[in-house]
């Protein structure tokens, strides 16, 4: 008995361990790095294994191949839409350059491009981005060069790398919808992008129906970051409508529409061919749960960036974020 139990585990250590290690191996191995770019701003990492490629900068998930659609379908089309309402309401049928023109301050992964160039009624877009590096990436990389659809190819699109806090005061050119896709403003740095005085440098650049939209963080980890780029914009005398969209890779994810006129949010027209949204989702993108109604904060200006701290929310500390390893 004890010589026949001992072949039979000597056999499972022959024909079984192989199994064994290879199963190990599978649910102990990092996530396969495509590529790997420090470029001078910030630290790049395209990882994973399709249909769930994800984009790092600095550690910090930017998408996810899966559903970054959810997120950009969210970011692009409610502005988009906002303006035709705007335009119409307003009659400015016979402004003298027909067509919309939008200004993409960041977003260098092609992805919110893509969802700005659905709409045919688009004749210019000017996207600035600070980093070549992360353009570079996404028109090279064949996966996510796929994902957003070759945009940077696109006639219509003008590419400037520069630092938006510089180059759009230069700039002169109004838009009908300047999309603000920057990173979260978890430090001071960054946080100059959300105060009043860029936002009135931004406002500056908008046509009479212009709009305005930017992301605002997480709506459940960060929620005082929603209310305080609301509460900036409405102190420069913007109407301002925050709204909420789930990302499964992201979580429950914030936005902020402004604009001069006030909008009818239930006339919102979607003429495009989506994944994610419906004219009726898209209504309710603006009915905020109870838990991320918005809350009494400081007005975010240069002098006092109030929301530096409110996105470094205590509540973050309970999101697993990516611990990629730095080394070859």
């Amino acid at each position: 008995m004890i010589l026949l139990s001992w072949i039979g585990f000597a056999g499972l250590l022959i024909l079984g361990l192989p199994m064994l290690l290879r199963q190990r191996e599978v649910e102990s191995s990092e996530p396969r790095v495509i590529a790997r770019i420090q470029s001078p701003y910030q630290d790049i990492v395209l990882s994973g294994e399709e249909p769930d490629i994800r984009l790092y900068i600095d550690g910090d998930l930017q998408l996810s191949t899966l559903d970054e659609y959810r997120y950009h379908e969210s970011l692009v089309h409610p502005a988009i839409s906002a303006h035709q309402f705007l335009r119409q309401k307003i009659n400015e049928s016979n402004r003298s350059e027909d067509g919309c023109r939008v200004l993409l301050l960041g977003a260098g992964d092609g992805m919110a491009l893509r969802e700005v160039l659905k709409w045919s009624n688009v004749n210019r877009v000017v996207l600035i981005d600070l980093d070549a590096a992360v353009i570079e990436l996404a028109q090279q990389n064949s996966t996510l060069s796929q994902i957003n659809q070759n945009s940077f190819a696109d006639s219509r699109v003008e590419i400037k790398i520069a630092d938006a806090l510089v180059e759009l005061p230069a700039m002169t050119e109004l838009f009908d919808v300047i999309i603000a896709d920057f990173p979260d403003p978890h430090n001071v740095a960054i946080a100059e992008l959300y105060t009043t005085e860029f936002y009135q440098c931004i406002i500056a650049h908008l046509s009479s129906s212009g709009v305005f939209v930017t992301q605002s963080s997480s709506a459940f980890y960060a929620p005082k970051v929603q209310s305080c780029i609301t509460q900036t914009l409405q102190s420069i005398e913007l109407q301002a409508y925050p709204y909420v969209t789930d990302v499964p890779s992201f979580g429950s994810w914030g936005f902020v529409l402004a604009s001069r006129q006030p909008l009818n949010l239930a006339d919102l027209p979607l003429p495009i061919p989506t994944r994610f949204l419906t004219s009726t989702v898209l209504q309710h993108l603006f009915d905020l749960p109870k838990d991320m109604q918005l809350q009494p904060v400081a007005i975010n200006q240069s002098s006092n960036l109030a929301i530096a701290e409110y996105a470094c929310d205590e509540r973050w500390s309970f999101y697993q974020r990516a611990d990629l390893d730095t080394e070859d």
